[in-house]
């Protein structure tokens, strides 16, 4: 997907480059894997790429980090008050 979104190649020198002897098969198995075609997923790719222009750094960021469910601040405050309770608990 690399060689879609970054690169200028045309679909058919990244087919034949990555190893595929036909673009047909490539084409094919291709939509199989990913669930689009590859002129699909580079046109959503480069139209991203102009839309994330418009968005602050920081939240485009956020955004695409993985597995990122929760704040980190949020995170800290949850352990804090975990450890908060496990000291009254002790207390009592």
């Amino acid at each position: 997907m690399a060689l879609l979104r970054d690169t200028g190649l045309s679909i058919t020198e990244i087919a034949f480059d990555t190893g595929w002897a036909s673009l047909g098969t490539f084409g094919r198995i291709f939509r199989d894997v990913a669930g689009e075609s590859p002129g699909a997923i580079r046109a959503r790719a480069r139209a991203t790429v102009h839309a994330l222009g418009l968005v602050l750094a920081c939240f485009v960021g956020a955004a695409q980090r993985p597995d990122l469910t929760i704040a980190v601040l949020e995170k800290r405050r949850r352990k804090a008050a975990a450890i908060t309770d496990l000291q009254a608990k002790e207390v009592v």
